[in-house]
């Protein structure tokens, strides 16, 4: 079993957090670790039983929890969101928190299967979740339309490459998730995101 104060300091050692004061508040800067590091841990522990990674997660969670003022869960209902909001819950269960004393975001696309809402409001009323849902300011046609409609490139373009310029799919994910989402962080105060 790993400890807490393990977990902290394998956590700082990660993220090289550092504390500062923006606009009269604490907050943390610097509190993800780079991709190499994030792939140490995965290989460390790829091979551990379930419950010992489950363990080593909800650690994690409450370390980011006890540094944090204003939590959020990003969720897009799918089953590694949920099993975020599941990791979250337990943690905060076991700081002495209640499990739904934390907000929930949703980023709904507009594009989102009918299964995905009903299962969205299905959990959100049994695990009683504090849920806030974005929405893009432009619909996925639109976004598609205003930049000369679908090519196969759409289906092929790694999201990211930017060797022919932004491709459509990055686009697409700046307006129907990272705008809202940002937009979101500022208006609700967030301070750590967990997804």
């Amino acid at each position: 079993m790993t400890d807490s104060v393990t977990i902290a300091k394998a956590y700082d050692a990660q993220v090289q957090p550092e504390q500062t004061e923006i606009e009269g508040k604490k907050r943390w800067l610097r509190t993800r670790a780079e991709k190499d590091v994030r792939y140490e841990h995965f290989n460390e522990r790829k091979d551990a039983p379930i419950s010992e990674k489950e363990r080593w997660s909800v650690e994690i969670i409450k370390t980011g929890i006890k540094r944090a003022e204003k939590p959020v869960v990003s969720c897009s209902f799918g089953i590694d969101s949920v099993v975020s909001i599941y990791l979250t819950r337990k943690a905060m269960a076991e700081l002495g928190r209640a499990p739904s004393d934390i907000d929930i975001v949703w980023n709904n696309t507009l594009n989102e299967f009918r299964e995905v809402q009903t299962f969205a409001k299905e959990l959100t009323e049994q695990w009683k979740l504090r849920l806030i849902v974005t929405k893009p300011k432009k619909p996925l046609k639109k976004v598609i339309d205003d930049n000369g409609g679908i090519d196969g490139s759409y289906f092929t373009a790694r999201k990211g490459s930017r060797k022919n310029g932004q491709p459509l799919s990055e686009k697409c994910c700046g307006t129907l998730k990272h705008e809202p989402m940002n937009r979101a962080t500022r208006e609700n105060g967030w301070d750590l995101i967990i997804n």
